[in-house]
């Protein structure tokens, strides 16, 4: 996995994950500094190996597929 960082053409900085296969697994939304998406790419990579994993595929949501 590995992240890019990328620039809008309003200027603005996002992020995306992407996988080992080069299919986007998580984009961030824009954000106003480049420092800002480094940030947030590091509290993913400090966070994500330890984070819980909740299945509520047993509930009812309130959104509609598309």
């Amino acid at each position: 996995m590995y992240f890019t960082i990328r620039r809008s053409s309003s200027g603005q900085y996002w992020w995306r994950a992407v996988g080992n296969n080069n299919k986007v697994l998580a984009a961030s939304e824009l954000m106003h500094t480049k420092q800002h998406c480094y940030d947030a790419i590091a509290t993913v990579q400090a966070g994500a190996a330890s984070a819980p994993i909740y299945d509520k595929t047993d509930e009812v949501s309130l959104r509609r597929a598309v």
